[in-house]
């Protein structure tokens, strides 16, 4: 996969790309093709104006994607940061599409997720040893984007608050720590993050999802060596302790 590195005045979203355009969202956001796709169908839900990638997300910006998972059931996921894989600095949000591999299931984190045990709002997977926080989502917002949006919001803002994130203006602003989101319509996590590669192995929040992705053979072997999990455990932040 390759990345572009920008900055808000060699902008790829202002303009965009009018060949990438798929659909105005909403008077904040625009839907695109990302042009440097992982899978076929991979969206982004982008701000029409400059909003950095590192504020904390929105209401419109939850608008946005559940008008995308009402259309498309896929995994939505956010880079905070360029410490936590994202590759341009103007605020958007990406989808792609389940299956996200040809297994059989929707994702490889599938059974983990499942099996999940809930004794509160928020829970975390017992087998990922990198500090994150997982909420259940109800599928049935995909038919009621505004609700959903604003529910989203209130648990977006929870699991922040469990992890020790907070923005420069209480719940808004400017981030304090780098994160990953993952979210469906069934479920939302938030992992936080330490630095964007390891081993020269770079991660964004698709590798959370089960999904790294390496660029040469020698990446292949040192992902083998290593393990995934200690990868994404070197890039987050140890379990323990929330």
């Amino acid at each position: 996969m390759v990345k572009e590195k920008a900055t808000k005045e060699s902008n790829p979203f202002l303009p965009y790309d009018q060949n990438l355009f798929v659909a105005d969202l909403s008077p904040t956001h625009v839907c695109l093709l990302n042009k440097f796709n992982v899978v076929d169908h991979h969206l982004l839900m982008v701000t029409r104006e400059f909003e950095a990638q590192e504020n904390l997300l929105t209401l419109p910006d939850f608008e946005a994607m559940w008008l995308c998972l009402a259309e498309v059931d896929g995994l939505v996921f956010y880079n905070g940061g360029p410490q936590a894989g994202a590759s341009q600095p103007h605020k958007h949000l990406q989808l792609v599409p389940f299956p996200l591999v040809d297994t059989g299931v929707k994702l490889p984190i599938e059974s983990e997720i499942a099996a999940v045990q809930y004794q509160g709002i928020t829970a975390t997977v017992p087998q990922f040893p990198f500090l994150h926080r997982i909420v259940r989502l109800d599928p049935a917002w995909a038919t009621v984007t505004v609700d959903a949006a604003a529910a989203t919001l209130e648990y977006y803002q929870i699991l922040l608050q469990t992890l020790g994130i907070k923005g420069e203006q209480g719940m808004s602003g400017q981030q304090s720590a780098p994160y990953n989101l993952l979210a469906t319509r069934e479920w939302m996590m938030i992992i936080l993050r330490t630095q964007e590669q390891f081993e020269n192995i770079p991660v964004n929040a698709l590798g959370f999802a089960g999904t790294l992705f390496v660029r040469s053979h020698e990446q292949l072997q040192t992902l083998r060596n290593l393990t995934p999990l200690t990868i994404l455990q070197n890039v987050g932040v140890t379990a323990g302790g929330v």
